[in-house]
């Protein structure tokens, strides 16, 4: 007997369970793939976009440089300039930063800028690549090679290049208004002290000692013997190095020295391991925390305070430093806040944006001691969130972007001499100052002082309240992104929500995360109409396998009942032939 192959198969055919299972399976795998590819575009993209702004914010910094510039430099339209910067008896004091849109040397914000940015990378150094963390070494030595040149003698530091109020006169490029300027800085000593500046720089000449400890331990010990003599100088010689240089208290004002004492006197423990440092600034801080941190809710060149009880929270555990941070951060946390989210003190309007970025910097800076002391998750992530919110808003999610050369209408006339003017030879005057053409260089990564109470920004340099740039703007801000890079690599910010318009899992706003749950259910409805599909082609499939199998089984059974006939007639035929043969042989 025989059958055709469909026959069997038709037969043989079963129920295909199994595999609408892993169809209805590669469905659902569809919708959660194209889900999860979707936030981690955003999360990849979210994370490229900190790293990105770091990047520019030491590009930032190249381009306020002062002296002749290394080879290295990036920024094609600056060159070499205060060539002939000096002290008074002729040495050299070339080199070190401008200060921001114009030509001075300031000592004091530098010196708290680059304290902020070596502790940024002591503390966040796993939030900077490879590149970025060279890079901002560099800046830093820059910083503290020109601190090393103003430090004249054990008791003389020179605190100043450059006449803010003569040179404010100017409006032109460094590179023409210095380029035969002999400038004599000016200096405090033992009869004109200047507590302020010299505890400052003790602090940057100390921390940046850490940064260069493994790398370079020579230089690292001679910024460390610098900054002890430094904090020497200024603890036993005390007074306003304002009140000595006339020029400084027009522009940078100090109106305290024991915050500045004490921040020296901390990184100086942490560079030397000598636990007196810390009875130091004990003995000056103690005395400004009941009367002065109330009447200072910013930091800032003018006052260190906050990070002083920060590191000796960290270091005593005393419970007077842990409310000096916490009273602190929670008052930025309550203050009012412009429509799209920025906290604004009252009163502060000038360097808004500085001022955010600073205290952003000190709430991840206590968040990370709070989980490695084992304290709170709940508050270190409510001081993280609102952090988050703040460098979100300046990046863009205030519906404008407040660094130059990044995000959505990000300024185009900060005010810059240099960035101002035409490329060389062109002439560069006020004309430019007053112009409202865009500036024809971009300064990139410089962050401007940022918006009113109610989000506006006006892009003009005429406009400097808001529209300047300073080495003290970008340094908190390296800081905060740092530590949201270090986050995004662990998975983001995936608890914060903030007012409504927060920004969650390292950055996404509100609208990816909806576009990434549309793309899921818009790949789900896909697969289930795939799904859907196989199985009405599968129940065709089927219908038509059963007719076959029918058909084939009555083929089968009318091919058995011809082999039954066939084999009664063989039977009969032999029976037949075996007759005749009896037949023949009788």
């Amino acid at each position: 007997m025989t059958t055709s192959k469909r026959g069997y198969e038709a037969m043989g055919a079963k129920t295909d369970k199994p595999r609408r299972r892993q169809v209805l399976s590669a469905a659902l795998a569809m919708s959660m793939g194209a889900a999860g590819a979707w936030m981690m575009y955003l999360l990849l993209h979210n994370n490229q976009a900190y790293s990105g702004v770091l990047d520019t914010s030491v590009l930032f910094y190249e381009a306020q440089r002062s002296g002749i510039l290394p080879k290295s430099n990036r920024i094609w339209w600056r060159g070499d300039s205060g060539m002939f910067d000096k002290t008074r008896d002729g040495r050299s004091l070339v080199g070190g930063y401008y200060d921001a849109g114009d030509t001075p040397k300031f000592g004091l914000p530098l010196a708290v800028a680059f304290t902020q940015i070596a502790w940024s990378l002591l503390d966040f150094g796993d939030g900077y690549n490879w590149d970025q963390t060279w890079r901002t070494k560099d800046a830093i030595k820059w910083a503290t090679d020109y601190m090393i040149k103003c430090h004249t003698g054990e008791y003389e530091f020179y605190a100043q290049v450059g006449n803010g109020e003569a040179e404010h006169g100017v409006w032109k490029r460094p590179e023409d208004m210095l380029w035969q300027n002999h400038r004599v800085g000016y200096m405090v000593n033992k009869t004109h002290p200047g507590s302020d500046v010299v505890g400052a720089t003790a602090a940057a000449m100390a921390s940046a000692s850490l940064v260069f400890k493994h790398s370079d331990p020579g230089y690292a010990k001679e910024l460390v013997w610098r900054a002890q003599q430094l904090y020497h100088f200024g603890n036993s010689h005390q007074g306003f190095y304002s009140e000595q240089i006339p020029d400084a208290k027009i522009f940078y004002r100090s109106s305290q020295y024991k915050d500045d004492l004490a921040w020296g006197a901390l990184w100086l423990h942490k560079a030397t391991g000598q636990r007196w440092y810390i009875d130091e600034a004990k003995k000056h801080i103690d005395g400004l925390l009941q009367w002065t941190f109330p009447y200072h809710p910013t930091l800032d060149w003018n006052f260190v305070g906050h990070p002083v009880c920060l590191m000796l929270y960290k270091e005593t555990r005393e419970w007077k430093y842990k409310k000096c941070v916490e009273d602190f951060l929670d008052r930025w946390i309550g203050f009012p806040k412009t429509p799209r989210g920025l906290s604004y003190v009252r009163g502060h309007h000038h360097t808004s944006l500085r001022n955010n970025a600073n205290a952003a910097m000190m709430a991840f800076a206590y968040a990370k001691d709070m989980q490695d002391l084992g304290e709170s998750m709940h508050k270190a992530r409510r001081y993280e969130c609102w952090a988050l919110s703040q460098i979100n808003y300046m990046m863009g999610e205030g519906g404008r972007s407040f660094i130059v050369g990044y995000g959505n209408n990000f300024p185009k006339r900060p005010h810059h001499r240099g960035a101002s003017c035409p490329t060389t030879p062109g002439q560069c005057s006020w004309w430019q100052y007053g112009s409202d053409r865009y500036n024809p260089q971009v300064l990139t990564g410089a962050l401007v002082g940022g918006p009113d109470t109610h989000d506006g920004y006006l892009d003009d340099r005429t406009n400097w309240i808001q529209s300047e740039v300073a080495l003290d703007y970008n340094a908190g801000l390296m800081g905060a992104l740092a530590r949201i890079q270090t986050h995004v690599h662990r998975g983001g910010f995936n608890q914060c929500n903030y007012n409504g318009q927060g920004t969650q899992a390292g950055g996404l706003n509100k609208g990816a995360l909806i576009g990434g749950i549309v793309l899921a259910l818009v790949a789900a409805v896909v697969g289930v109409s795939v799904f859907t599909i196989h199985r009405r082609r599968a129940a065709q499939r089927s219908a038509e396998d059963a007719s076959d199998a029918v058909v084939a089984t009555s083929e089968v059974y009318e091919m058995a009942e011809e082999g039954t006939t066939t084999e009664a007639a063989t039977a009969e035929t032999a029976e037949t032939a075996s007759q005749k043969e009896s037949e023949v042989v009788s």
